[in-house]
């Protein structure tokens, strides 16, 4: 006769994992395993992290600003790279196009639009991550999966902080399920069909956003194909939606206009001539903070074992991490969102390893046996608090933060504008641009190209060497040019004009109107403009009549 408390022990074993073998304890179990009320968490904490990011849309970083603003100016008309002239291919300010269309439709404010829209790729973002999870190894049981989701919705969405809305901060978003499905991908998931080839189609438009993301791509896909895949991993539909995505993008340069391609070729010419006038030494990127997060994270996570179903996560991260932090030293700029993607790689990785450990209930022993699901529940309310904490931050901001002052000052003073800086620094002219709603005389965010024209000139060097015209190279003539040629088009009512020491010229005394009055006809046109008053390291000139 079979023994009934052994059929029993066997009925319970079958189908669904039982409630008494799973790592997170029966009050985890119940907050997150349900699938109701799991459910509700994760859509409640969505909400609030993007109710937060969305409301006040005033407060947006100054790169995210000026792509609005461009690809407002390319709606009008505008070509990029002659009338609106960025550093950045120009996939980013594509990006941009559609929430800047939907604002002008709908008469909404471009920034409420545009982070609106960023929260909407990160949801689909998180969409895309939770069916990959739930159909792979990834995501058993159904508490680790949204536990996981609840960390991956805090990146997404509060994260990137002022970052948010960068070129990084879209890699990031369209990287993670990526990855997710390579992970899945290596631990023989069933993974086909077009959410998988939108997978790949995502990751290959935000490795073309700067050419220092592809390796990221290229370092997962390898790791499949020497490791667990073998050479079928080509076939796999989010190859063949990268390689689509990356594919069309670069056919596309062919059929630009041909001044718009003739400029855009002329720029990255400039480009490699002078940017390197922002690049910092080694030893100092090494020095910061977010460099020694970085570090910290990724030699933490190599001293921690992962759990079975999670190594081939744990190796895809890691791999990703390190990959994502070397281009961001590749770049040599040591910019705190340049960490981004690689910061948030590694926050993924450590919760991966902290879920291990809780499921390594050995580790714990008898006495420690209901640690595991307080631990998830202390996890998970701590996700909350932050959240709270961002939120009391937040709201208690001004409208406009420290621009509050400079905003009512501009209005009062510039009527229907528009305006210009004679800077190297984006902010404070973008978001003050957005801000008012006034119009941008300059077809540059600031004058980026400057540096690299005099980064041969010592601190030492007074008074301050500007090339003679004669001596002037191709890059300096071209600058002076179009600000000459953009002063002329639309006469701004305001300049605001640097007066901080540029951190990118290596001698403090030089000065932006000594450097363009040296041309004629912008010393007729800066005539007419009279001292105004001096706001955060500007000098405010305005013009007369």
């Amino acid at each position: 006769m079979s023994d009934p408390k052994a059929r029993t022990r066997v009925s319970t074993s079958v189908g669904s994992e039982p409630r008494a073998a799973t790592p997170f304890g029966p009050l985890a179990e119940t907050v997150l395993g349900k699938p109701a009320l799991g459910t509700l968490v994760l859509l409640v904490f969505a909400v609030v992290l993007a109710a937060l990011q969305v409301w006040p849309p005033e407060d947006i970083n100054w790169d995210s600003a000026w792509y609005c603003y461009a690809a407002r100016r390319v709606l009008d008309g505008a070509k990029p790279y002659i009338d609106v002239v960025d550093v950045n291919p120009p996939l980013i300010i594509y990006l941009h196009i559609p929430p800047a269309g939907l604002a002008r439709a709908l008469g909404w404010s471009e920034l409420l639009v545009f982070k609106g829209y960023v929260c909407l790729l990160a949801l689909v973002s998180l969409l895309l991550s939770h069916g990959i999870m739930k159909r792979s190894a990834l995501g058993k049981p159904p508490a680790q999966r949204r536990l996981l989701l609840l960390v991956l919705t805090y990146i997404l969405l509060a994260g990137p902080g002022a970052a948010f809305g960068q070129r990084e901060h879209f890699l990031l978003i369209v990287l993670v399920p990526y990855v997710l499905g390579a992970a899945a991908r290596a631990g023989r998931a069933g993974l086909r069909g077009p959410t998988m080839f939108l997978v790949g189609l995502l990751a290959g438009l935000g490795a073309c956003l700067k050419p220092y993301f592809l390796p990221a791509l290229v370092v997962v896909q390898v790791y499949l194909l020497f490791g667990p895949v073998g050479r079928r991993v080509w076939r796999s539909p989010e190859n063949i939606g990268a390689a689509v995505a990356i594919g069309l993008y670069a056919v596309h340069f062919l059929f630009l206009p041909p001044e718009v391609r003739e400029a855009f070729v002329d720029l990255v010419r400039m480009t490699a001539l002078t940017y390197g006038a922002y690049e910092r030494e080694l030893r100092v990127l090494l020095e910061q903070g977010h460099t020694q997060r970085c570090l910290l994270l990724g030699l933490s996570c190599l001293l921690l074992r992962p759990v079975e179903n999670h190594k081939h996560l744990y190796r895809v991260l890691l791999l990703t991490l390190a990959v994502l932090f070397l281009a961001a030293i590749w770049q040599l700029k040591g910019w705190r969102y340049h960490f981004l993607p690689a910061l948030g790689a590694g926050w993924i990785l450590a919760v991966v390893l902290f879920v291990g450990v809780l499921q390594r209930r050995r580790l714990f022993g008898e006495l420690f046996r209901l640690a595991p699901g307080a631990a998830v529940l202390l996890l998970a309310a701590g996700l909350f608090v932050a959240g709270l904490v961002k939120s009391v931050d937040h709201f208690g901001t001004p409208r406009y933060g420290e621009l509050g002052p400079v905003v009512e000052a501009t209005q009062r003073e510039a009527g229907e504008g528009p305006i210009a800086a004679l800077s190297i620094l984006v902010n404070p002219a973008f978001p003050l641009v957005n801000y008012t709603g006034l119009d941008w005389t300059l077809r540059f965010n600031c004058l980026w190209l400057l540096p690299g024209i005099y980064a041969h000139v010592g601190p030492e060097a007074d008074p301050f060497p500007y090339s003679p015209p004669a001596e002037m190279t191709p890059v300096e003539r071209y600058l002076i040019s179009a600000v000459v040629a953009d002063f002329q088009a639309r006469p701004p009512t305001l300049v605001f004009v640097q007066t901080s020491p540029p951190k990118a010229i290596n001698n403090p005394r030089f000065d932006f109107v000594t450097f363009l009055t040296r041309d004629p006809e912008f010393a007729r046109i800066w005539s007419r403009y009279e001292f105004l008053g001096r706001i955060r390291g500007h000098v405010v000139f305005k013009r007369r009549g």
